[in-house]
């Protein structure tokens, strides 16, 4: 990598790294999450990461305005460049003990990811920069040894897809299910829902998965796990298979390999059915829940 970038990578580390202590020190707040407005939760860990990740961009990246999940600025998108943080990605994860949570950190020029760390809970860090590549360390800050990663080059019949949504959205919700309708298996290989979108990408970007579709993630969700995705041959689009930026609605991320086979899928036009026993069969036919 070069230098600047090198530098640039080491410095959202230390970003990374100050929201991971913020965590750690308060793991014993799983059991006080609260719910936010839009249906998501959020603990204490999440409010002191981002408070603690703030204050180290401050020190190392001292012109850049914050955009934060737990402390979002109200005008982000007009920003040039920006850091944008989700400071505790898999929220859900956490408070219920599952290990896959993360820090995420991106730098962002004109709506688009130029460099990003994901740091999961458990270990390990996923970085890329814009034109140089992504790779995964073993240690937060370390890019001498790190792995340079690169996509998978499977079939669409041996793929692996992570397809999930906002459930609190009527939009996200529905556009989940007809993409469910249009994937699942035999279509693919299998199914999965790792509810957190930074490390999904990351698994996307070294090959534990082929595909990630999500009809409404926020630029936070994304930001650090597109770049490093897109760095490792992963091809981005908003969920209307339009050119992604961060000011689109919603992603969808697939390896070269399933491109095609993934946006055809999409593009099909197909009537979408709900199960019987699904009580929001009712609220689609009478429109209740748009969006």
């Amino acid at each position: 990598m070069e230098h600047d970038n090198v530098t640039c990578v080491r410095k959202l580390a230390v970003l990374a790294q100050a929201g991971i202590e913020a965590i750690s020190s308060l793991c014993e707040c799983r059991s006080s999450a609260q719910p936010k407005v839009d249906g998501g939760l959020v603990t204490a860990a999440d409010v002191a990461a981002s408070t603690s990740i703030m204050a180290a961009a401050a020190r190392e990246f001292p012109a850049l305005p914050v955009h934060s999940e737990e402390h979002p600025l109200a005008d982000w998108s007009s920003c040039r460049e920006l850091i944008i943080v989700d400071p505790l990605d898999g929220t859900t994860n956490f408070v219920c003990g599952i290990p896959f949570s993360s820090v995420s950190v991106a730098v962002v020029r004109g709506g688009i990811p130029v460099a990003g760390v994901v740091a999961p809970l458990s270990g390990g860090w996923y970085f890329g920069v814009s034109g140089d590549g992504s790779y995964f360390g073993e240690s937060l800050g370390q890019t001498e040894s790190a792995e340079r990663l690169q996509c998978a080059k499977r079939r669409m019949d041996r793929a692996i897809l992570a397809v999930t949504c906002d459930q609190n959205d009527g939009r996200s919700r529905r556009l989940w299910w007809e993409w469910l309708s249009k994937l699942r298996p035999p279509v693919c290989f299998r199914l999965r829902i790792v509810e957190s979108a930074a490390i999904e990408l990351c698994w996307l970007a070294c090959a534990r998965m082929d595909a990630y579709l999500h009809p409404s993630d926020k630029p936070w969700d994304v930001a650090a796990g597109a770049i490093i995705a897109r760095e490792a041959g992963v091809k981005l689009y908003s969920s209307s298979l339009n050119a992604w930026t961060l000011a689109t609605p919603g992603i969808v991320a697939t390896t070269p390999d399933v491109q095609v086979a993934v946006t055809d899928a999409i593009r099909r036009d197909r009537t979408e059915v709900l199960p019987e026993n699904d009580t929001r069969r009712n609220e689609r036919v009478s429109g209740r829940h748009e969006a």
